[in-house]
């Protein structure tokens, strides 16, 4: 039945869709008297618009979006909800002076939907908690104690048991068929560091591999369960077995996380004063957050198991992405490669295997090249 209602639904945002194509891109004339001055946008979008947000996973929604700014210029506004306009920035100047140069002139949120209030244990991470006492307190302990320049020799370990992995992945590729993939491997080797900072060094392989497991499920589906953020009444009725996959998708994060969450919690009662912040939970079990906006009380499993699952979402297909982009460069340009093949060998010896971090203070090309690799994402 829910599989019916979505194609069917899907049919129509196609006959919607060329309905928009043949008449409703076209500019407004007019706005409704106190309605808010808004980019352009067609309006027509609004009745068209929840049906867009349900086909979003099988629809290419980059196509409406490259149609409406043909249109109307890189800022314009979609109805992706009945009432609910969404203005795209689709020019990378345009965003800058947005979000950077005149940022606090945008700096608030909307309410959350369902899913998200529900994967986010009702707003209580960095990325939906409204701007205010809860996201300052949540963010200046991501940026101060996890992600701070000072914890990175923490993270060494990690660092190089990940790295050893990556060759070894590589070596076992070209012994057996001859060609590398090398996208899983990054994949694998940037998500054991990721894991590690977030759960501690101590964690073992078969937990690292669960939460990996878990977290690509997690990614894949996430974006469908956004159909519930139209009418979530209505939405919860047409989509009953994918609101029940997203209850147990956040269950078992739950029982993936929690156990590891409560490990360290375990550990610190047991260290007492001698006990050392290792990995992001460590502090997250520590802090204390606003209630009401006069107690302060601690993070319960469910938020902190939210901001893990956050901070798992984050860097890993990003750096995974600059680091594919530099080694296709490299590949590019044999002469770069040559240069910096020739340092690796003055500095770390010839035949060297896996570099030490204390060799890298003294590869000033090496460096170069990372810094290049990653202009284009500046």
């Amino acid at each position: 039945m829910e599989d019916w209602v979505y194609y069917s639904l899907s049919i129509t945002l196609f006959l919607a869709l060329s309905l928009l194509l043949s008449s409703a891109l076209r500019p407004a004339n007019g706005k409704k008297p106190g309605s808010p001055s808004l980019p352009p946008g067609p309006t027509s979008l609004t009745a068209f618009g929840p049906f867009l947000l349900l086909a979003w996973t099988s629809v290419n929604i980059e196509s409406v979006v490259r149609v409406a700014r043909s249109w109307y210029g890189p800022v314009f506004t979609l109805y992706l909800l009945p009432s609910f306009p969404v203005v795209f920035i689709a020019d990378r100047a345009v965003a800058h002076r947005v979000l950077v140069q005149r940022g606090s002139a945008f700096a608030n949120r909307p309410p959350a939907n369902l899913a998200t209030r529900i994967f986010s244990s009702d707003q209580h991470n960095i990325t939906s908690a409204a701007y205010g006492h809860l996201w300052r307190v949540l963010r200046r302990n991501l940026t101060g104690k996890a992600l701070h320049p000072s914890s990175i020799p923490r993270y060494a370990d990690a660092r190089q048991r990940a790295a050893s992995g990556l060759v070894a992945g590589i070596a076992r590729q070209m012994r057996g068929e001859g060609v590398v993939v090398i996208e899983g491997l990054l994949h694998e080797a940037v998500f054991h560091v990721i894991a590690c900072m977030c759960f501690g060094q101590g964690i073992e392989d078969d937990a690292i591999a669960a939460v990996t497991v878990l977290q690509r499920e997690f990614l894949k589906v996430v974006v469908g369960f956004q159909v519930f953020g139209s009418r979530p009444k209505i939405s919860k009725l047409l989509f009953p077995r994918r609101f029940q996959r997203m209850l147990s998708m956040r269950r078992r994060q739950e029982e993936v996380f929690i156990p590891l969450i409560r490990a360290r919690r375990e550990k610190r009662d047991a260290d007492g004063e001698s006990f050392v912040m290792d990995c992001y939970v460590d502090s997250l079990i520590s802090l204390q957050i606003p209630e009401d906006g006069r107690m302060m009380r601690n993070l319960t499993d469910g938020e902190i198991v939210a901001l893990c699952t956050e901070l798992l979402s984050g860097p890993v297909d990003s750096t995974v992405n600059v680091m594919q982009w530099a080694m296709a460069n490299l590949v590019a340009r044999p002469e770069i490669q040559a240069k910096l093949r020739a340092e690796i060998d003055e500095v770390a010896g010839q035949g060297a295997g896996v570099l030490q971090e204390e060799h890298l203070q003294r590869m000033p090309y090496l460096r170069a090249v990372a810094l290049e690799s990653l202009r284009p994402f500046n």
